[in-house]
């Protein structure tokens, strides 16, 4: 009797690539241009944010810092929030340092 080799091919099996949850692009804003990290529409991670008018940097700074016109933050963002990293004037001199930290599970908010 002859033997017979049979070959079984085994199952192939494919991952499929995760789907992109962030991306870099540029977000439009009433009061501003971002440039960086956006998920589900807003700023988050890395990014630059330059101003076109003025504007409290964050609602929840205690101090209620202001950015300019042509004042631009980079650093990181939460929820559409600026948390912490640089504030620089249009002259791309160094204003301060800063760190508010996050805002907690607040909703996303762009006004």
């Amino acid at each position: 009797t002859k033997e017979v080799i049979v070959q079984r091919n085994e199952p192939t099996i494919e991952k499929a690539s995760p789907k992109k949850a962030n991306s870099d692009g540029v977000l439009s804003l009433s009061y501003g241009q971002y440039k960086g990290c956006i998920v589900k529409g807003y700023p988050e991670g890395q990014g630059r944010l330059v101003y076109n008018t003025d504007r409290v940097i964050n609602k929840y700074d205690k101090k209620q810092r202001l950015a300019r016109d042509g004042d631009y933050v980079e650093g990181e963002f939460y929820h559409g929030f600026f948390i912490s990293g640089k504030h620089y004037n249009s002259n791309n001199e160094l204003i301060e340092k800063i760190m508010f930290g996050s805002p907690g599970d607040n909703d996303y908010e762009m006004k």
